[in-house]
């Protein structure tokens, strides 16, 4: 394959995903969506003056090349969101909650038919199809609701109003797959086990030993194991006196050092 046509290939791949996520994004956006379709006219005129050299390609090129310009010209001049009252007049802001008052980022469009194809297999999280958009899972979240795809959460919280007219926010916990499903007090309890077993324990150990016990805490996320802490000196190497490694635990990357003359309790016995 010669410079030209390898060139020709490369640029048309990132060009058709590049279209591709444009079409499933950016639906009424002209600005965007006019500068991939003038690089879908840039690349046509290069397959035209090289289609010497791009033999049985040149046909592909020529039939997808128009295809994906006409899409991007439908797109520019269409939107994904139906109307449902005549816009705004000029001078007047719009009820829509997309509209925004400050700087930020423009709203993500994303095609509904798409995203509800994407989001009904149960092995696909929110945050995996966030990346075929390139936004984040808690937007695909957003587009699922304000669709009617997914069902809407409880609030955060609920304002209660007291007799004597002040008002109390009761706050809900989220859920989540990956999070415990321990109570406050059950693992206060577990803690303070830890504590009365460990007195020297920090919140690194800590994690590390809970991941040992398979519980996952909100601020701890599950992982392999806990993150591994360097080695103290030992007697063989000139450290302090009352300080030697004794032994790894299998299950924890952090060994067991001997403290004061007595060791650690086994984590696994």
């Amino acid at each position: 394959m010669s410079e030209a046509a390898s060139r020709i290939f490369s640029s048309f791949e990132r060009l058709k995903r590049e279209v591709d996520q444009a079409l499933a994004t950016q639906i009424g956006n002209y600005a965007q969506l006019r500068i991939h379709e003038q690089s879908c006219i840039n690349l046509w005129a290069e397959v035209e003056q090289y289609h010497q050299y791009l033999g049985g390609n040149y046909t592909i090129y020529t039939e997808s090349l128009p295809s994906m310009i006409q899409a991007l010209q439908n797109a520019a001049s269409g939107t994904s969101d139906q109307p449902d009252a005549p816009g705004p007049s000029f001078g007047s802001l719009s009820d829509d909650t997309s509209a925004r008052r400050g700087p930020g980022r423009p709203k993500k469009l994303i095609d509904p038919v798409q995203l509800q194809t994407l989001s009904t297999s149960s092995r696909i999280t929110r945050a995996t199809v966030g990346t075929v958009f390139e936004c984040s899972g808690r937007t695909i979240r957003h587009r699922l609701v304000e669709n009617g795809l997914s069902p809407a959460g409880p609030p955060v919280y609920n304002l209660t109003e007291q007799p004597n007219g002040s008002f109390v926010q009761t706050y809900h916990p989220g859920s989540s797959s990956d999070l415990s499903q321990l109570s406050d007090p059950e693992l206060d309890n577990l803690i303070s086990d830890i504590h009365t077993q460990f007195p020297s324990f920090g919140r690194r150990m800590i994690d590390g030993f809970c991941i040992i016990l398979q519980i996952t805490t909100a601020y701890g996320a599950q992982t392999s194991g806990p993150p591994p802490l360097p080695s103290p000196p030992s007697l063989r190497s000139g450290g302090p006196p009352g300080r030697e490694v004794v032994s790894g635990h299998p299950k924890a990357s952090f060994a067991l050092i001997l403290i004061g003359g007595s060791p650690l309790p086994n984590l696994n016995p």
